[in-house]
């Protein structure tokens, strides 16, 4: 496992956009909540390009916090532009992944923990 800081720029978890790319909840408090989106919304694009929901994260990667971005959007049939700054995550946030390098004991070890089926804890 890896432990990552997560770069959180509109203070949601990415797994909050639907396969569409509609929203399904906006945190209160963070800069998506201030520039006006709510859940439902459906991301079309991002300083002018087309986003795909899949690739949305990493297009935001590219943007440091405090970069000033623009978001275009649906509510329901109005396209909509949302302008707003992104955010560093709290310092409380973490994000884990898998380490793809893992070799078969942390593999093992990852899979008891995780509580898979017909793993024994080692």
């Amino acid at each position: 496992m890896g432990c990552h800081i997560l770069f959180d720029p509109l203070s949601f978890p990415f797994d909050n956009l639907d396969p569409i790319g509609a929203w399904t909840d906006v945190l209160d408090g963070g800069p998506a909540q201030a520039a006006g989106l709510a859940a439902g919304d459906v991301l079309v694009a991002l300083d002018g390009l087309r986003v795909q929901p899949r690739g949305f994260e990493r297009q935001l990667g590219r943007y440091a916090p405090g970069a000033r971005v623009e978001l275009l959007g649906f509510r329901r049939d109005e396209l909509m532009r949302f302008p707003l700054e992104l955010a560093a995550a709290p310092a409380d946030t973490v994000w884990i992944t898998p380490d793809p390098q893992a070799d078969a004991e942390a593999l093992q070890r990852r899979q008891a923990w995780l509580g898979e089926a017909g793993v024994s804890p080692g």
